[in-house]
């Protein structure tokens, strides 16, 4: 019997058709990737959440401090700490890739490695001393939850900084507390926190970084959703993160 080999023709052929699956193939398989980066996203949100819940119930009912530098710069042996090292230090979370976003690239920094009782003696106030906690893939609504600067401030006072307490946000179900940040000056890091559209948003803001195009928030009553944005390079087009006065703000307590 005499065996028949392929033809350069039958050849080329299954190439080509291997080559088409995989190009309608490929786009499938990064949409579902992308996916799972925002349902994982979603799953460090809710621990964060949960790690808040425990705050709250050993504080009672406040949001964890934004950052305290607002409160110790006047004080020469007082570390300042962020949120985020705050939830950290205090074992509510013990695992440091919670903060760190499966879409983005991740931290340089293990924070899993990272001592719960770091103090840099030579700069108790500086961003060293803050460390990674800086650049958590989330931010904190800062103004409204993690402080009362949306109230102008008596200098050097720190009881007008105080967080938020749970009791005081009338529509948890509504209200933003983490959502998806970017520290725009070095883009592959996320920022600590956020805040409503203005000057600052410049600087540092939502990330729009998943499928629809959305960014991921976790709201004050502790659940996680995508909100979808009109416009990736925008992220205030989504209607959830705007503050304009025609419009719902969801930033604020009320």
């Amino acid at each position: 019997m005499i065996k028949r080999a392929f033809t350069l023709v039958e050849l080329l052929v299954v190439i080509g058709i291997i080559a088409l699956l995989i190009s309608i193939l490929l786009p499938a398989l990064n949409r579902a990737r992308q996916a799972a980066y925002s349902v994982a996203c979603q799953s460090n949100m809710r621990q964060i959440g949960q790690a808040m819940t425990m705050y709250q119930n050993a504080n009672k009912g406040s949001f964890p401090m934004w950052d305290t530098h607002m409160i110790v710069t006047w004080y020469p042996n007082v570390f300042r700490i962020a949120w985020a090292r705050t939830l950290w230090n205090s074992n509510y979370l013990t695992n440091g890739k919670v903060f760190q976003c499966a879409a983005k690239p991740p931290n340089e920094v293990d924070l899993n490695s990272f001592p719960k009782d770091y103090q840099n003696s030579g700069s108790p106030t500086s961003d060293v001393e803050e460390g990674p906690f800086a650049y958590p893939d989330y931010g904190y609504n800062y103004k409204y939850i993690g402080s009362s600067l949306w109230i102008l401030p008596h200098y050097n006072d720190p009881r007008d900084y105080e967080p938020a307490k749970v009791w005081k946000v009338k529509q948890p179900t509504e209200t933003i507390v983490l959502v998806d940040s970017l520290a725009k000056w070095v883009p592959w890091r996320g920022y600590y926190i956020v805040e409503p559209e203005s000057v600052n948003a410049i600087y540092y803001g939502p990330d729009v970084r998943h499928p629809g195009p959305s960014v991921n928030v976790l709201w004050a009553d502790g659940h996680v959703t995508p909100v979808r944005c009109d416009d990736p390079n925008n992220p205030f087009t989504a209607g959830a993160l705007t503050d304009g006065l025609n419009t719902p703000n969801h930033w604020d307590l009320n």
